[in-house]
């Protein structure tokens, strides 16, 4: 068996980690322009923290070395290759999940796609992974020895592992180079993992995503000039826990270990926070939101480089919590106290700084959860509401049940272009012209809506976020109804298209801009149909 040292010093390893980084290096232009090309980019929105336009599928780059150096390990017996000619269907089943993760990635990074429908195939491809010969049977827990799962729970334990950490990185892939860090401390956490162990597989592969990783992250931290997207992010998750798995039935005892777990501490720390967080609120699993770790960190004050690299810390406290766990097999108790100590140390820094102990404003649980429950049926409603092909109920009744909802002053949407009036709803007596929030709805093709509303008392900061999370996702996805729309040739600009396919919230403007107001109100007061009870207003700027 290989010891340490061997690794560190073969050129078979470097050649992998270098080639990697040399092949992502160049991937990356290639990549970026064929993402502005398909229109894989992302335009910001009301829970991103960056403002412009940003190609994504960064997950290409990641992804072509990596099945370049499994095609290799199949047909190259040489050196450290022919130990990982061996397992021919380790490699084969790394390259179909893959490449079928990419598949769903670049799908939703280009034309979206439904959290439940995305879940629905990650777990496929998991199920692919377990059924190949991989399903966990026995875990090797700190303090508690080995416990023996069955195939059935071992099964759906496999599942939850691979779904879970493929969804871990997507959630925190929400600031410049975070995901792609972590991802990186990862790899190399298994890397020494498995030079300490003597698994060459295990070793070789995590070298090479190392290499691209490393690479990506040059262009990936802030300033950021291409994104992971979720091509990558979900590649890099699925990746990690995948390898970690297979490596773990080459070991003498078949137990999946907890130290790879502890490796990927901060992602899985991040995922069970937010699950939490969400179903003590009220709000759906599936439904993002602003309220992660480095956006507590953000409002904090930290920069975004000081966010990043504060949780590039708190990964490395996990990744040596892991490490500590395979370098001194033989210390039995003290190991397990040392390495749990740790990794729970990691998390109690992480929930201090983050300011998860402080005394949030005091609010009935019972009454939020209720609230956000009607928050989200009501956004379902309306969405279909105002579809193109669902019954002919009229934006101003919409908007006006949402005012009621959300308790609000006035709610309204215009086409940003022209502007062009969807429907309002009867503004109270108490609305006030100066301060009024601002959405900001983009469609595919480009053209923009604009939703106005205010709040009939002054919000926190949690009210403020659940009801633009309501409207956001009321238009998110719907085609938008409208009729009477004036004759193009009778507006003196250009016109928005009749019906808006596949709208995507985009943002929430954080100012309301005064000038789009002004124009907004020029154009009602001049509104022909303003006041009228036909249920469709239109109006030109």
């Amino acid at each position: 068996m290989l010891g340490f040292i061997d690794y560190l010093t073969s050129p078979t390893c470097w050649a992998l980690l270098l080639g990697c980084f040399l092949a992502t290096s160049l991937l990356t232009p290639l990549v970026t322009s064929f993402a502005h090309r398909i229109g894989a980019v992302d335009k910001g929105g009301y829970r991103k923290i960056f403002k412009g336009t940003m190609p994504l599928l960064g997950g290409l780059t990641i992804a072509i070395p990596f099945v370049g150096v499994c095609v290799l390990g199949l047909f190259k017996a040489t050196f450290m290759f022919g130990t990982i000619q061996e397992m021919r269907w380790d490699l084969l089943s790394l390259v179909i999940g893959s490449a079928a993760i990419v598949g769903v990635g670049i799908v939703d990074d280009t034309w979206g796609m439904k959290p439940r429908t995305k879940l629905a195939f990650q777990s496929m491809i998991a199920l692919f992974v377990a059924v190949s010969g991989h399903t966990v049977e026995t875990l090797s827990l700190p303090l508690l020895g080995e416990v023996y799962l069955g195939s059935v729970v071992g099964t759906i334990f496999t599942v939850v592992w691979i779904v879970g950490m493929i969804n871990a990185f997507n959630l925190i892939d929400g600031v410049d180079g975070l995901a792609t860090g972590v991802g990186l401390i990862g790899s190399v956490g298994l890397a020494i993992l498995s030079m300490v162990g003597g698994h060459t597989f295990v070793a070789l592969l995590s070298l090479a995503l190392a290499g691209s990783l490393a690479a990506f992250l040059v262009v990936n931290f802030h300033p950021a000039r291409m994104f992971l997207g979720d091509t990558g992010s979900m590649l890099i998750g699925f990746l990690l826990s995948g390898i970690a798995l297979i490596g773990s039935f080459k070991t003498q005892t078949a137990a999946f270990f907890v130290a790879p777990m502890l490796v990927m501490g901060l992602p899985i720390f991040e995922t069970l926070v937010s699950m939490i967080r969400r179903y003590l609120s009220g709000h759906s699993l599936f439904v993002g939101d602003n309220r992660h770790t480095h956006h507590r960190l953000l409002r904090k004050g930290l920069s975004q480089r000081r966010a990043v690299l504060f949780l590039y810390a708190v990964s490395l406290l996990f990744v040596a919590s892991g490490v500590i766990q395979t370098l001194f097999p033989g210390w039995d108790r003290w190991q397990s106290w040392a390495s749990v100590s740790l990794a729970v140390g990691a998390v109690m820094w992480t929930l201090r700084v983050a300011g998860y102990f402080e005394k949030a404003p005091s609010t009935n649980l019972k009454e939020s959860r209720k609230r956000n429950n009607v928050y989200s049926a009501f956004s379902r409603y309306a969405g279909r509401a105002l579809r193109a092909d669902f019954g002919s109920v009229s934006p101003d009744h919409i908007l006006g049940l949402g005012r009621a909802q959300l308790d609000l002053n006035l709610l309204e949407a215009w086409f940003k272009e022209g502007p062009v009036l969807i429907g309002s709803s009867e503004a109270s007596d108490e609305w006030d012209r100066d301060s009024v929030e601002e959405l900001e709805v983009e469609s595919k093709d480009g053209r923009e809506i604009i939703v106005l509303y205010q709040f009939r008392q002054e919000p926190d900061e949690s009210e403020s976020h659940n009801v633009a999370a309501c409207l956001a996702s009321i238009f998110d996805g719907c085609h938008i109804r409208t009729a009477g729309v004036p004759n193009p040739a009778d507006l003196q600009t250009p016109s928005p298209q009749i019906v808006y396919s596949q709208m995507t919230v985009r943002g929430v403007v954080p100012q309301t801009r005064q000038t789009m107001r002004e124009s907004l109100e020029k154009g009602r007061a001049s509104d022909p149909h303003s006041g009228s009870d036909d249920g469709h207003h239109h109006q030109v700027g």
